[in-house]
């Protein structure tokens, strides 16, 4: 009697800890493409061809507010550019006024990391002229930023040339912690606004300047800015990191691995 008791006391107990145990889901594993779908869940994802070192290369459309404060106004369809090798790796984020074909910037060459292309809504005629500007469009940048971060954990350096430098400075002066490193190529700062350009001049670290002699607009640093300006002749036709004197390159990577430390490696531009 005693031994029935028992086990029927040892089922009982087996029964209640069977009733409790939590039914897990099963692990769900994404594929990269999906990934980026869950970053953006209003966009569109599309594979394009791999080129250069990039291992994954996607043309994503992402939908963004017409006004961040003011969402009913409806979205606008922005494009971006997104060429992979690794998560761990830097990420070269590349501000342009209107997108062409995805291509490797000299930068991506000098971290062999990934890129971003973005497109700006200022050069975007789908966009109504109320909400086309430098606000708005900085909000565009930081919002991508932010997701892909979840993704992306290396350094992130921004860039951009000509207007599209102008947009990587009215970005940097707006969310200065959204990238590491700003690097820019014959800005064109006739349009930024008087409250970025003193930002640049008196609080904005960590940004080289590449630059024709003779050029306009370009910020007086001030002595206690840890910034960096670097010109080329007037006459260059040729405006890039490798086009400088190879004791000029050697100042610009010691100042980048300066400032972007000893984790990220550089392979120079040859």
């Amino acid at each position: 009697m005693k031994k029935v008791s028992i086990l029927i006391l040892f089922i009982s107990t087996l029964i209640a800890f069977q009733s409790c145990r939590v039914k897990l889901d099963p692990v769900v594993i994404l594929t990269f493409k999906e990934k980026i779908e869950k970053l953006f869940p209003n966009g569109t994802v599309t594979k394009l061809e791999k080129y250069d070192e990039f291992t994954r290369v996607y043309k994503v459309i992402i939908n963004q507010p017409i006004n961040f404060k003011q969402k009913e106004l409806g979205s606008f369809e922005q494009i971006v550019y997104l060429s992979h090798v690794d998560e761990e790796m830097p990420m070269v984020l590349i501000t342009e006024s209107r997108l062409t074909n995805p291509s490797t910037h000299e930068l991506s060459k000098l971290f062999k990391g990934n890129q971003i292309q973005i497109e700006d809504r200022t050069g975007l005629e789908s966009v109504p002229s109320d909400v086309r500007n430098r606000m708005l469009a900085d909000e565009d940048i930081h919002t991508i930023i932010t997701k892909l971060k979840r993704l992306y954990v290396g350094k992130w350096i921004s860039t951009g040339t000509g207007v599209g430098a102008e947009i990587a400075l009215s970005h940097k002066y707006k969310y200065p912690w959204d990238t590491k490193t700003t690097i820019v190529y014959n800005p064109k700062l006739n349009s930024i606004s008087p409250e970025a350009f003193e930002f640049l001049e008196n609080k904005g670290k960590e940004i080289m300047y590449f630059y024709k002699e003779g050029s306009k607009f370009i910020p007086g640093l001030k002595p206690h800015v840890d910034a960096y300006k670097l010109t080329w002749e007037s006459n260059a036709f040729s405006f890039s990191i490798n086009s400088f004197s190879e004791t000029k390159k050697q100042e610009v990577y010691e100042k980048l691995q300066d400032w972007l430390g000893y984790s990220v490696t550089l392979f120079p531009i040859e």
